[in-house]
């Protein structure tokens, strides 16, 4: 597929999209490589894992936002453009960051019990259909969890004729200073959607996605405000930007023109036609409360929280969460919790 040039707009130094985004830190990452030969390192498994120096030459695209913000249908709508590939959520963003944080002796110790801590691999390799082997094979030739993101996408872009990878997960939004940090050319979206919807689709869906008990309003709205307030925090950045929910859904065009302009994409129509175009890729998308991401782009969810939320819950959502739904212009003062 040709190149995608990566213009100067934002502030950003010109870059091509070509031989230099299929470098790792300034090394080529070579497709096709063979698992058998990757040998158990030599070293400290626990040093340089959280990546420290590590700085990748891709250009990925990240989604994040708040859990039932829309992050899974715009994720759909970019994964339909040719030169584009999104696969489900692999949350490796937080799963590595994390584990970078853990002590180097809990380190060792898995990575000798596990050899080569295999079990954090099991959850990408249905789902992004590689065998576990080549993951691992991919982690044995990363000297840190930033560049195994990296071999591990290119790999699945590879793997799907894509010259660009796309990785959504609603908390990336949480973790955007080790995103810019290790991939300093990645573009960030944060989707962002009325609280209040948010908190009432989260109450619903709780109990059919953990199999327990539904959440508290309370603890929805909480989890909404953190954050997207986490996200807000990187406003200036040049490499991030926000969309509304409501806007991608009532405008689904005039919202994503500008957004792959800024993403440095050429336009495709068939973003718009995302329901029709088959997601070999996205065996999530068969689950229910990913359900309309196989329809086109509808409005009844949005205000549903004026039928979900009695005057009780709507008192919770505006003490816990008044102040930012105001910033975001969803709300103007408290005349809403009694309508």
């Amino acid at each position: 597929m040709d190149s995608i040039p990566i213009t100067k707009s934002h502030n950003q130094l010109a870059i091509e999209c070509d031989d230099s985004c299929t470098r790792l830190g300034g090394r080529p990452i070579v497709r096709g490589m063979s698992v058998a030969a990757v040998t158990e390192p030599e070293r400290d498994p626990s040093v340089g894992w959280d990546g420290a120096g590590y700085s990748s030459g891709s250009c990925p695209i990240f989604i994040g936002g708040s859990p039932r913000s829309g992050t899974t249908l715009l994720s759909v709508m970019l994964n339909a453009h040719p030169s584009l590939v999104c696969g489900p959520e692999s949350d490796l963003l937080r799963r590595w960051q994390d584990v970078g944080a853990m002590p180097r002796a809990t380190i060792r110790w898995w990575w000798h019990r596990l050899r080569g801590w295999t079990q954090p691999y099991q959850h990408l390799t249905g789902p992004f259909d590689m065998p576990l082997d080549a993951v691992r094979g991919l982690r044995l030739a990363s000297s840190n969890g930033p560049e195994f993101i990296d071999r591990f996408f290119d790999a699945y872009a590879g793997n799907h004729g894509a010259t660009r990878w796309v990785e959504k997960s609603p908390a990336n939004v949480t973790r955007l200073g080790f995103l810019f940090e290790h991939f300093p050319q990645a573009k960030f979206v944060h989707l962002i959607r009325d609280g209040r919807d948010v908190a009432c689709s989260l109450r619903k869906w709780s109990v059919q996605i953990s199999r327990h008990e539904a959440s508290g309003i309370e603890e929805c709205i909480k989890l909404w405000d953190r954050w997207v307030r986490e996200g807000l925090a990187w406003r200036g950045h040049p490499n991030y930007v926000e969309i509304r929910y409501e806007d991608l859904v009532r405008y689904p065009e005039q919202t994503l023109r500008p957004l792959f302009d800024w993403l440095d994409l050429t336009w495709d129509d068939r973003v718009l036609s995302y329901a029709s175009v088959e997601h070999d890729n996205r065996p999530e998308l068969a689950e229910a409360h990913v359900a309309g991401t196989r329809r086109s782009p509808y409005t009844n969810s949005i205000g549903r929280w004026q039928a979900s939320l009695n005057r009780s819950d709507r008192r919770i959502v505006h003490e816990t969460a008044g102040a930012l739904l105001g910033e975001l212009d969803y709300i103007d003062g408290d005349a809403w919790v009694d309508v």
